[in-house]
Order: structure tokens, then C-alpha cells, then sequence
């Protein structure tokens, strides 16, 4: 929060500082959020409440629907329970989906504070939860997984998710910006992102976000067989 004190000293920074910056951002909320949910689980626990879980690390969430499904667990299951299900009413249309899920963060928006920065932040995490979905559907359907099943093998297609997810992922720490520091902060980063910056640094950054989705996929595929496997037994 002090970055808004400072921007002449943002505005200085050069690419790979200010990458780092908004993935320690990213880390220190997270740490926070572990500490203070872990801490007032632990005492629900010992009074004998089932508390939701802490947050998972969000540098092994590749996908935004992710993010807001397993960060705040709490939060999640309210506006999933509440706003998201009855708006929907069990059916899978897209747009009523959209629209529900903008009512969802024009909730979040009034949750948090009515406030210019949590506003674009809300937009931009509304447009990458809708572009995973978005996503996600148009991999079920029949004639991609035929195309799929003609033309990528499963590495492939892997290689594939984790490329079109980099973009996505990056997104998560320039909203951020927005939410943590303030609308400045957030309009220096988005610009020298964007617009400033040089293109070996996008490149680089693309590639290492591509890597960390594929780490993403990776454990995410990893939880899944040892689901498996508990339940076999």
C-alpha cells in the first residue's frame, strides 16, 4: 500500500523489477490471508467448528476460476451459494452464466469498496473468470475434442493449455496492482506493461508464465491422482 505514496519510484523501475514486484505482491497477500485464516480456522477447529480451508499458494494457479474458487474459500462458497446458483438455476447457457457471474463481482465490488481501483480490478477479474470459462466450454465441445483427438497428443495439448493460460496468468498480478496499491499504481504498471516496456521483457515474461502454468498443470494433475488414489482405498 505504500507503492501510492512513491510513484516516482515506480515509474522507475525497470521490467524485471516490476515483474518480481507484482509477483511478491502477490506472495505477501497470499502469506497474509494463510496467516490470518489459518490462524482463526485452527481456533474454530479446537471449538469444534469446520472452518473453510487457507488459501492455496497463488503461484500454482494457472486458471482465474482457480483462484477465486480456492483463495477465499469462505467468500467463494457464499457468492457461489447465494448470488451464482440461484441466478443460474442449474442450466449451463453461456449468457446467463456471464451474467451471473457479473452480478457475482458486482457484488465483490460493493464487498470491498467503492472505490475507482477495486472497480478495475473487479472488470479485469471478471474478464479473465469469463475467458477461462469461456475456454473450458469451448474444450467440451464435440468438435474440438474430434479435432483434439486428430491432431494434438495429450503433451501437446498440455503444451497448448499452458500457452494460452500465460496470458491469463499474467493478468492476475497487473489487476492486483489495482486492488493493492491504488488506481496510480495500477495505471503504471498496466502502461509499462503494455506500452513502455521492451518486447524481449514480454517475451520473457510470456515464457515465464508458460512455465509456471505448466508447474500449474502439473500439481494440479498431482492432486487429482492422490484424490484418486485416497479414495481407493
Amino acid at each position: 500500500h505504500a507503492l501510492q505514496y512513491h510513484m516516482t519510484i515506480v515509474a522507475s523501475l525497470g521490467d524485471w523489477t516490476l515483474y518480481g514486484l507484482g509477483y511478491l505482491m502477490g506472495q505477501f497477500f497470499y502469506l497474509k490471508y494463510v496467516v490470518v485464516y489459518g490462524l482463526c480456522g485452527s481456533v474454530a477447529n479446537f471449538d469444534g467448528y469446520i472452518a473453510p480451508p487457507p488459501p492455496k499458494c497463488v503461484a500454482r494457479i494457472h486458471l482465474y476460476t482457480d483462484m477465486w474458487r480456492y483463495f477465499d474459500v469462505g467468500f467463494y462458497l457464499f457468492i457461489h451459494k447465494y448470488i451464482y446458483k440461484p441466478l443460474c438455476g442449474g442450466q449451463k447457457v453461456i449468457l446467463r452464466r456471464l451474467m451471473a457471474s457479473a452480478i457475482c463481482f458486482g457484488f465483490v465490488f460493493l464487498w470491498h469498496g467503492v472505490h475507482l481501483s477495486i472497480f478495475i480490478w473487479s472488470v479485469l477479474n471478471f474478464l479473465g473468470v469469463s475467458l477461462v470459462s469461456f475456454s473450458i466450454s469451448l474444450s467440451n465441445t464435440p468438435t474440438f475434442r474430434d479435432w483434439q483427438k486428430r491432431n494434438l497428443s495429450e503433451a501437446n495439448y498440455r503444451r497448448l493449455t499452458a500457452l494460452a493460460s500465460a496470458p491469463v496468468f499474467i493478468l492476475g498480478p497487473a489487476s492486483s496492482f489495482y486492488f493493492f496499491s491504488g488506481i496510480n499504481t495500477g495505471n503504471t504498471f498496466v502502461t509499462h506493461l503494455f506500452f513502455i516496456g521492451s518486447w524481449t521483457g514480454m517475451v520473457a515474461l510470456l515464457f515465464v508464465s508458460y512455465c509456471m502454468c505448466q508447474v500449474s498443470i502439473e500439481i494440479k494433475q498431482w492432486e487429482k491422482r492422490k484424490d484418486q488414489k485416497l479414495k481407493s482405498y
